[in-house]
């Protein structure tokens, strides 16, 4: 992202942003000739999310703490907050580049039960699957684009800045999209776009774009972003839920390279402490052994069968190592470009291509020795697992 000589380079943090907007929605007050760009900008926005028939703006506030509302283990406060002359208030959520604290908005929706707000998610970030109560407005960044297109605001330096920044975002994740499938990137440029958390969406949505699961990100251990794909969990109510505890899942991860792994999860500690399982940490440990060799008995028939039925079937598998207390490997991809024989590397598109078949087989096997996929699709929670 090259921006030259424009401020919003520097502004990484929520605040900044926040106060950028807290800015634009209290122009729409101003008679100010000089502020007229905003103001039309403000106005434009208010609009997109339907409060322009909420009166005139009379107080913004950032950072706000509102009275009544407590979360527990943190001071609860709106990004924004903009009370009208009518009565009623817009409360702002803004998210730049930090994942969303997954109970926040439904914190913030409990205050507007009793409250005349209206509640607005601002993501100027990446969209991951963002969970939004549904009686809140969505305004992506390609939203904003959209309010910023609507208006003259290029007569003012400080929105045409802002404008050239959020653009740049939008096309430089355009530009990932691009790059991760193009044939002849450079392995090195793969490698860095598999490293960050974009890269790893896109390319874990792409594969499974054909499939029922649900893509989620997270940190390793070493403080490194990964994405996972999962696909198989029953409900804790599921009456095999004894039986298969485990939650089934691809993994895009980097240590030496980046790598796809198929793995079975159980967080056996977890799972024991819930009462309604009733299994103990041995006994789960134990299921979790006798699943772990069925489901890699499967797979290994899965690869076979479709390495059978295509000459062309290029992958190359690495073994199934590395297990860790919680997790067992069913099978190693590491992605990169080389033309070595020898070399355990697989280009993307290979993946793109073999991937999606190898899952289906997969799954095709998995209901024919009794597992209850169907059952067990995402989404749906994870918790206990």
């Amino acid at each position: 992202m090259n921006l030259g000589y424009n401020i919003f380079k520097y502004a990484a943090k929520e605040i900044s942003h926040s106060a950028f907007w807290a800015w634009v929605l209290e122009c729409t007050t101003s008679e100010d000739p000089a502020h007229k760009a905003p103001r039309d900008l403000g106005l434009a926005f208010l609009k997109k999310i339907g409060c322009d028939n909420f009166g005139k703006v009379k107080e913004v506030c950032t950072e706000h703490c509102p009275k009544g509302l407590k979360i527990p283990g943190r001071k609860a406060r709106f990004d924004i907050h903009v009370a009208f002359d009518s009565g009623k208030a817009l409360v702002i959520e803004n998210k730049v580049t930090a994942p969303m604290n997954k109970n926040q908005l439904k914190d913030y929706h409990e205050y507007g039960k009793t409250n005349d707000a209206q509640f607005v998610f601002l993501n100027l970030g990446y969209w991951y699957n963002y969970k939004v109560p549904s009686d809140w407005e969505r305004l992506s960044a390609e939203d904003v684009r959209d309010i910023f297109d609507a208006t003259d605001f290029k007569s003012h330096p400080l929105l045409n800045d802002y404008y050239n920044w959020l653009n740049a975002r939008i096309n430089d994740w355009a530009k990932i999209r691009h790059q991760l499938w193009n044939p002849n990137i450079d392995p090195e440029e793969l490698s860095e776009l598999l490293f960050y958390p974009i890269g790893q969406w896109q390319f874990i949505k792409k594969i499974f774009s054909d499939c029922t699961g649900q893509a989620t990100r997270g940190v390793n251990s070493s403080g490194v972003s990964f994405t996972e794909y999962d696909f198989f969990l029953l409900p804790n109510d599921h009456p095999l839920k004894k039986s298969f505890p485990e939650y089934l899942t691809y993994r895009i991860d980097t240590m030496v390279a980046p790598y796809l792994q198929i793995k079975q999860y159980l967080h056996f500690r977890k799972m024991a402490k819930q009462k309604w399982l009733d299994m103990t940490e041995e006994e789960l440990k134990k299921r979790q052994s006798v699943n772990y060799e069925i489901l890699k008995g499967i797979w290994d028939e899965a690869v076979i069968e479709v390495s059978n039925h295509n000459p062309d079937f290029n992958l190359r598998v690495s073994p199934s190592t590395g297990n860790g207390p919680y997790s067992k490997v069913l099978q190693w991809f590491y992605i990169g470009i080389d033309s070595k024989e020898d070399s355990k590397l697989n280009a993307p598109l290979d993946l793109k291509k073999w991937i999606p078949r190898l899952h289906k087989t997969f799954i095709q096997k998995l209901k024919q020795h009794g597992w209850p996929i169907e059952e067990g699709q995402l989404p749906h929670s994870k918790q206990g697992s």
